[in-house]
């Protein structure tokens, strides 16, 4: 590792944009941007990156991130499941923090669940069944505000007069900036920190690469044109861990998120610890992309193994779920999410299908345990648990 002895205080770049005074016995770490890294870096080399705000480390092959960990309990600062009640006027939804994704989902009717991001102009949205583009609706109408989102209206999709609704709300960095990471300018929403950016850009008629705005490679990438009818695009790597990525779309597998078709080997995407990339989408369209990776603490996105057993296999999270989404990727099957509101106790069973537009299905079949470091599948159901079935999970903490 290359450090400096400091002989006088001075001040030094943290992250976080925050500032630290070193006292005379103190070091300071070499420092640059992702793109300056040492091409020479012996194993072992730290340095602080200017690009991440972060420390990072070189193993002799590769450099990694010295990620940070979000304390039990602090979860709902960056994630949040809030349920309310519909008036068929408008009324302010609290959060716990200004959300810069929210997903709306009325649970006792047929309706899709619907998306709002601070990457989409104020009050559009898409639905996440729904191949269709991002549009306006008055009577749909929900925007983002400082204590959590605003709903308008009295359509059955955010505000119906007494109906049940849940909304799950993710904080990423709020009002996006520019990235020139890649060959075409991308608009990035970052929560480094929390393994979280909403990215949009306009695509090329040709092969592209864009910058994601995180500290490593994300591992569950959701990719959706907006002006454009097609489907949600989602990516995650062969291999969970690897927080370099890959630039080889061989290493990635594809599905769509609104669909029940099992996972296949990328030919289009990849994504490495800066950017995203497509070997070419063929017309030029906008894109948002939502990004995420596991954060200890707080995030896991990872696979699991079926046991086709009603005492299902234990997953190993690192905390407590507040949150869960299992899709079985070597066959065909629903999409489904269980959280700790709708089931405040275990088991968790109210399920919800961001590829359908179905009420909310309670059942015993469905039956999943949220333990205090991870979950265990109470089913044999083959869409959460078939016998040498394999499953991707995304969970977030309490």
């Amino acid at each position: 590792m290359a450090i400096t002895k400091v002989t006088t205080p001075e001040l030094i770049d943290l992250p976080n944009n925050q500032l630290a005074t070193v006292n005379t016995d103190g070091v300071v770490l070499p420092k640059g941007t992702t793109a300056t890294r040492p091409g020479s870096a012996v194993d072992g080399e730290f340095r602080y990156n200017t690009t991440t705000k972060k420390v990072e480390y070189y193993d002799g092959s590769t450099w990694f991130t010295l990620d940070t960990t979000i304390s039990a309990g602090q979860g709902s600062n960056f994630f949040n499941t809030v349920l309310y009640q519909g008036n068929e006027t408008s009324q302010d939804i609290a959060v716990n923090f200004q959300p810069d994704l929210v997903i709306i989902k009325n649970r006792g009717v047929v309706i899709g669940n619907l998306v709002y991001d601070i990457g989409q102009t104020a009050g559009y949205y898409m639905q996440t069944y729904s191949t269709s583009a991002s549009s306006f609706s008055s009577s749909n109408d929900a925007r983002l505000i400082s204590t959590g989102f605003s709903v308008s209206g009295g359509g059955n999709g955010i505000n119906n007069l007494n109906d049940n609704y849940v909304s799950w709300n993710w904080k990423a960095g709020g009002a996006a900036v520019t990235n020139n990471d890649g060959s075409v300018t991308s608009q990035v929403s970052a929560n480094v920190a929390a393994g979280f950016s909403i990215v949009t850009n306009a695509s090329p008629a040709g092969a592209y690469t864009w910058g994601h705005g995180l500290s490593k490679a994300p591992e569950l990438w959701i990719h959706k044109a907006t002006d454009y009818v097609y489907g949600w695009e989602t990516m995650y790597p062969k291999t969970f861990g690897q927080s370099a990525g890959s630039s080889s779309p061989s290493d990635w597998n594809t599905f769509f998120l609104n669909t029940t078709a099992a996972a296949s080997t990328s030919i289009f995407y990849a994504a490495t610890d800066t950017v995203l990339s497509s070997t070419g989408w063929g017309q030029v369209n906008n894109f948002v992309t939502y990004c995420w990776h596991s954060v200890p603490g707080y995030s896991k996105i990872s696979s699991y193994t079926g046991n086709g057993s009603t005492t299902g296999p234990i997953v190993e999270t690192g905390f407590k779920p507040a949150w869960l989404m299992v899709k079985r990727t070597d066959a065909t099957a629903n999409w489904r999410i269980v959280d700790n509101k709708r089931n405040t106790t275990n088991p968790r069973n109210s399920v919800l299908y961001p590829n359908l537009d179905n009420a909310e299905y309670t059942n015993a079949i469905e039956n999943v345990d949220f333990l205090t470091t991870g979950f265990q599948l109470g089913n044999s159901d083959t869409s959460w648990n078939a016998s040498g079935g394999t499953y991707l999970y995304m969970a977030f903490s309490e």
